[in-house]
């Protein structure tokens, strides 16, 4: 619309130059605006540059726990993740010693499970043959099934240990009476009314260490011991020859037997001898006996 008048002109003109002056300065107002906004723009994406950074080598973001923002500055950044990655290395160091732990535990375990063939059952099967990982997390429950297995052995070990002392004791009992008759055999083959040379001499005479009975208990329990590691059922007779051979001691046994000759001087010979005697001297020799 075209003004009427100079003045309306005037009027018009000078609303239009105070339009365009307050244009003006929205569009400076605006770019300074944008400005800002550049830099602000350049700014994040440093700072987003510079925690890419940072992060990198950390764990994912993904599984921190919900809400862990991070506020702080670049530096602050950066001084978190160096001790971020310390951590890190302190607890990769940590896992791998308890990783070794672990393994050389299990290993000894199935070492000391491979020295009983005999003992079997779920709870040694799953030692010898679960992975170590399997193992480690269910360490605790296997743990308390071994005490378990363990306090019942203990008690079956002592109920045999209880028998085997009444068996020691009843054996050192034989022992004692059996060197008993051994002693009583010499003194009884005394030869009081033989005519001679051979009167008043022993037709036997047996050499051994008699032990105390104190001490007759602890050679049973030795014998009987052996006898139970090499697997074997314990018999009555050569379970009682082993145990007194064992109370002899290291010395064991000499059995002399007098040899009847014409000789005025008795002869007394071992009795391995006696084999290569005559049938005359053995015949004499039993009789005598």
């Amino acid at each position: 619309m075209r003004p009427a008048t100079a003045t309306a002109a005037d009027e018009l003109a000078s609303h239009q130059e105070a339009s365009s002056s307050a244009a003006g300065e929205r569009l400076n107002a605006a770019e300074i605006h944008l400005d800002r906004i550049e830099k602000s723009k350049r700014e994040f994406t440093s700072r987003k540059e510079q925690f890419t950074t940072l992060l990198s080598g950390l764990p994912d973001a993904a599984q921190a726990s919900p809400g862990a923002e991070f506020a702080g500055s670049v530096d602050d950044g950066r001084t978190a993740a160096v001790a971020a990655r310390q951590r890190m290395t302190d607890e990769n160091s940590r896992l791998a010693q308890a990783q070794e732990t672990l393994t050389a535990a299990i290993d000894k375990l199935r070492r000391t499970s491979g020295d009983f063939p005999k003992i079997s059952g779920p709870v040694k099967d799953r030692v010898m043959h679960d992975a170590p990982d399997v193992l480690g997390r269910n360490a605790l429950g296997l743990a308390t099934q071994l005490r378990l297995r363990a306090s019942t052995l203990e008690g079956e070990l002592a109920a045999i240990a209880k028998d085997q002392g009444i068996l020691a004791d009843s054996l050192a009992g034989v022992v004692r009476d059996s060197m008993e008759t051994l002693a009583k055999a010499e003194r009884s083959s005394r030869m009081g009314t033989a005519p001679g040379a051979w009167a008043d001499r022993k037709v036997l005479r047996i050499g051994f260490e008699r032990p105390d009975d104190g001490v007759l208990h602890a050679y049973a329990e030795r014998v009987i011991d052996r006898v139970i590691q090499k697997g074997l059922m314990p018999e009555g007779m050569p379970l009682l020859k082993e145990a007194v051979r064992e109370a002899a001691g290291p010395g064991g046994f000499t059995v002399r037997v007098l040899k009847p000759t014409e000789d005025t001087t008795p002869v007394t010979e071992d009795i391995s001898r006696l084999a290569k005697w005559s049938g005359g001297e053995k015949l004499t020799v039993c009789v005598a006996l």
